[in-house]
């Protein structure tokens, strides 16, 4: 009898233990996606509102007409941009009460799939007018020249030429890795480049309501379309979206399929997750975090995954960089953190990295948490620590902080990780529906 006893006691204090860890991992998922996504428009409001030397004489200056109307009656610019922010915190909070209160009106939109379609068409031909425009600023030595890596990338690639061979019209070189060419290889293609932020966003959305619903999917794109940084990278074709869209792909086809890995899930797995490592140079830390948690699950499927998605990742960038080591300017990277983040904060963001590693591995290995949680903890000091070097190398001036960009690929991680621990009843809870 005090065996029996016993064993009930130890089950409520481990059932304890998983429900405080599920309550810590809604706080924490919370808590950065509130502070991501209210950092991510400090560049965009500043530059915009604080310094407006960037509003007046700009080839796209009327697109920002409203802003100059309000400043125009305004007599502290910085107050402005203080209020946006506040407000935008509160927008924030007031989407999050939204989505945990329980009315059916809130059930019967997030269910209309015309509301989506709509959504989806309002955003193709927004960047299907402005994006003419913002790519047409090249002319002048503006704006933004990453589009102009991937789309001079494919198209030597489709020449078999090295895709790297040309610097951009900025005379700038090239980050861009394989992942994002061969993505992208379609869109230029067929001459609609712009058009393959739209296709990887339906695809988050259709995969994000076929595995956790309608609500959090009709929420997850409120909190990205009203983010102003997400929807203008988008619009002028820096391919941080793709990033961060292919990056929770894979993250939910993990968290849904983790106790039925057969051969074929696991290769779809290790395309995404080799498409997306191979994106930047310092994506490719995503291989050992994915294979070394479907490891603790799988033993098997670790391994594979893990040889796999490092093949799909590292092989064509390899074919690349051996044909001429000194055109491979993705590797300039590597440089470029230099000039950010000295050697002790460098040593410092790792031990965090490995701390936050450590924890969510024992957890998820328990089942305690998901694995989209786990991955945002893991990353998150990586890209605030480029920002916060970014924000040290042009001095704190929050005008001229472009590093800031640097957070997008984790927008829509953040926002699918919070509204998935803040609608899952319990840590068990994980897998809703097995797809392929």
């Amino acid at each position: 009898m005090k065996t029996v006893f016993r064993r009930i006691n130890e089950g409520i204090q481990i059932s304890d233990i998983k429900k405080t860890a599920f309550r810590i991992q809604r706080i924490l998922n919370l808590t950065i996606f509130i502070a991501l996504f209210e950092i991510s428009i400090l560049r965009t409001v500043m530059k915009y509102v604080v310094d407006q030397s960037y509003l007046p004489d700009s080839y796209y200056s009327y697109y920002f007409n409203f802003l100059r109307t309000i400043i125009k009656y305004v007599d502290n610019p910085s107050l402005l941009s203080l209020l946006i922010i506040l407000s935008y915190l509160f927008l924030l909070f007031f989407i999050i009460y939204l989505f945990i209160s329980r009315w059916s009106i809130i059930d019967h939109l997030s269910n209309n799939k015309y509301l989506y379609i709509l959504s989806v068409l309002a955003i193709t031909i927004i960047i299907l007018y402005v994006y003419p425009i913002a790519d047409s600023l090249k002319l002048h030595g503006k704006g933004s020249d990453q589009d102009d890596c991937i789309i001079l990338g494919v198209e030597k690639l489709l020449k078999g030429q090295n895709p790297y061979s040309e610097l951009t019209y900025l005379n700038a070189p090239c980050s861009t890795g394989m992942g994002v060419l061969i993505s992208y290889i379609p869109f230029v293609y067929i001459g609609f480049y712009e058009l393959g932020s739209v296709v990887f966003m339906i695809m988050t959305l259709w995969y994000l309501y076929k595995v956790k619903g309608p609500r959090v999917t009709f929420f997850y794109k409120i909190t990205l379309l009203t983010n102003i940084a997400f929807i203008q990278l988008m619009v002028v074709g820096v391919d941080y979206s793709f990033i961060g869209f292919m990056l929770l792909i894979a993250a939910l086809y993990m968290d849904t399929n983790i106790d039925n890995m057969s051969t074929h899930k696991i290769l779809i797995l290790s395309v995404l997750v080799g498409l997306t490592a191979s994106s930047r140079i310092n994506m490719l830390i995503i291989l050992p975090i994915f294979s070394i948690f479907l490891y603790s699950r799988n033993k098997v499927a670790g391994i594979l995954l893990f040889l796999v998605s490092s093949l799909i990742a590292i092989l064509p960038s390899f074919l690349i960089y051996v044909s001429n080591p000194a055109l491979f300017t993705p590797l300039h990277l590597i440089e470029k953190s230099k000039l950010f983040l000295s050697f002790s904060a460098k040593l410092v963001i790792v031990c965090i990295m490995v701390f936050l590693f450590v924890v969510s591995l024992f957890l998820y290995s328990k089942k305690v948490i998901l694995f989209t949680s786990a991955l945002l903890w893991i990353l998150t000091p990586m890209f605030v620590g480029l920002v916060i070097g970014g924000a040290a190398y042009v001095k704190y001036q929050l005008a001229r902080l472009d590093y800031i960009t640097y957070l997008i690929p984790l927008l829509p991680l953040a926002s699918a990780s919070c509204l998935i621990s803040l609608q899952e009843s319990g840590p068990e809870s994980t897998n809703k529906e097995n797809l392929f």
